[in-house]
């Protein structure tokens, strides 16, 4: 096991490229005004195998199963093609035989690859965009010099393959030959690609126009490099994408030139950098891959995220927001590796079951999701992607995962209880998929006195969105992107409003029942009698404000 380690609360990995197979997936978490991105990485080639928002449905990277991904992401995930003094070199291949290890934290992992014979040291980290209104993934690329000589370095780093923004995981492995006659990258003249579909795909007589869009875009020390998204000028007629062959052929000053192909093929993503390194010295590569609701956002949005401060603070906010949840649990032992493993449990309980935010007068569960990963590909996780976010999960899953609520959060009290026993149904079973909770005001004059307290202008625009249903993100989002003014707080408006609004537990069939759920809840109220006993009449005897689940599907007898 030498080849596996701590060092402090970092899981580290030496050689991960000859070890056993395993899979993993960053967090999802980017705080409460965060846009989180879905994120599974595998030790084969550079760690990431698949990333996207929302759901499998939405992805930039393919979502692709445990063992798929194990054999493709060392060609069409994220690559590294260098050129030093005239040498090429690939970091983070198995076939070089170089040293090379994966560390692994809470918010982020980071790979490094050490080349002796060329004098270079590569490592690459990653990390969800934390606190915009956009989900983003980073790449921050680091090349140290380790020898005593000036290096000149070509370098071209990206990913092999990006998908344009409305192109379904299942339509791309059984019709991607078809859907390359909508793909399209836009603004390469900005430094940036847009990657998206000229017009919706479904086979309908009516066509709509697609607004949304994937981007990328790279940065070194403030500047923007515009990205190659053509990728046969960088494999030219290698096909497979094992091997950069123009790129190995010809110079990046001469490829760079060569006009690119932005239509009806797949695209690619990699950033062209032809510098010197002195001894000792270090070229950083900052690169950002996500997703936007228009392109006339991320124009702003990449002028202020463009720093290397940055982007350094946005590492730093992603491992606080994780820190400030797991302070709840934080446990000083002789053992540390058992204090790590307490936080661990925790971050994968949360992750599951929610954490429970005091909204109004109600509890609302944030990141709760369904369990997805690469092994168990058949689960379909989703994560809402708005402020606030949380996702649909499994009746069993999300209770379980909330049992010890109460213990840490006094806040929630019985609250988990009600929302768990109302979606038992008149004949004893309960529905699968649990969503998150919704809310809704019926009375028109309540809307517009909530409305004129809290924002100015746009009267008739917020009462008709609180006419619907809403989620505490999707009206913070609205309120935002909508440019609307707001006389209080964000905290303010949101309590007032979701104290004056009904509560809706959302949930659905989904595939079936299980039989063992009741026992979740019966973990719920005993954990509840620890603490309350002297509530216990009252729960179970006296309050009425308990629902039953009407479903469309009942069980015959």
């Amino acid at each position: 096991m030498s080849d596996y380690s701590f060092d402090g609360r970092t899981f580290v990995i030496k050689n991960y490229l000859k070890q056993q197979t395993f899979s993993n997936f960053l967090p999802g978490l980017a705080g409460k005004k965060g846009i989180p991105l879905w994120a599974f990485y595998v030790n084969r080639g550079q760690g990431i195998s698949g990333f996207g928002l929302q759901n499998k449905n939405r992805p930039i990277m393919e979502f692709t199963p445990a063992n798929k991904a194990y054999e493709s992401v060392g060609q069409i995930g994220f690559r590294t093609f260098l050129k030093v003094n005239d040498t090429y070199y690939e970091p983070f291949k198995l076939s070089n035989q170089n040293p090379h290890e994966m560390a692994i934290d809470r918010e982020r992992f980071i790979i490094k690859d050490q080349n002796s014979e060329l004098g270079l040291n590569t490592k690459i980290t990653y990390y969800g965009l934390p606190g915009e209104n956009l989900g983003g993934l980073v790449r921050k690329v680091e090349i140290t010099n380790t020898s005593d000589n000036t290096l000149q370095v070509e370098l071209l780093d990206g990913i092999g393959e990006i998908l344009p923004a409305g192109v379904e995981n299942a339509a791309f492995k059984s019709v991607s030959n078809l859907l390359t006659s909508w793909m399209d990258v836009e603004e390469l003249e900005n430094k940036m690609a847009f990657y998206k579909l000229r017009s919706s795909t479904q086979d309908t007589s009516e066509v709509t126009a697609v607004k949304d869009g994937n981007f990328m875009y790279a940065t070194i020390d403030g500047e923007f490099i515009r990205p190659i998204v053509d990728r046969d000028l960088v494999f030219g007629e290698d096909s497979s994408l094992m091997n950069p062959v123009n790129f190995q052929k010809n110079t990046l000053e001469s490829i760079t030139k060569e006009p690119q192909v932005t239509a009806n093929k797949v695209p690619c993503g990699f950033i062209p950098v032809t510098t010197e390194i002195a001894p000792g010295e270090t070229l950083r590569l900052n690169i950002m891959i996500g997703h936007v609701a228009s392109i006339d956002y991320i124009h702003t949005f990449k002028e202020d995220a463009k720093s290397d401060d940055y982007f350094d603070q946005k590492e730093d906010e992603a491992r606080n927001i994780i820190d400030e949840l797991l302070n709840d649990v934080e446990t000083s032992t002789n053992f540390p590796v058992f204090d790590e493993y307490v936080k661990q449990n925790y971050l994968d309980n949360l992750l599951r079951g929610g954490y429970p935010e005091a909204i109004g007068n109600t509890i609302y569960h944030l990141y709760s999701r369904r369990h997805g990963d690469l092994e168990r590909d058949y689960n379909f996780f989703e994560l809402a992607p708005e402020y606030y976010s949380n996702g649909a999960g499994n009746f069993r899953d999300v209770c379980q995962n909330r049992r010890m609520d109460s213990f840490i959060h006094r806040e929630v009290g019985a609250f988990n209880i009600k929302h768990f026993a109302s979606l038992i149904q008149l004949d004893g079973y309960n529905p699968l998929t649990v969503k998150g909770m919704t809310y809704s005001i019926t009375s028109d004059s309540l809307k517009g006195e909530l409305v004129d307290r809290h924002f100015k202008g746009d009267h008739d625009k917020v009462v008709a969105f609180m006419s619907k249903r809403f989620t505490p993100g999707s009206l913070v989002n609205f309120i935002e992107n909508n440019n609307i003014t707001v006389k209080t707080s964000d905290e303010a408006y949101l309590n007032d409003i979701i104290q004056n609004a009904c509560e809706h537990i959302e949930s659905v069939f989904g595939e079936g029942y299980w039989v063992d759920h009741f026992t979740y809840i019966i973990d719920l109220v005993e954990n509840y009698e620890a603490i309350y006993p002297d509530h216990m009449t009252e729960l179970l005897f006296k309050d009425k404000s308990l629902k039953t689940f009407d479903s469309p599907v009942s069980v015959k007898p």
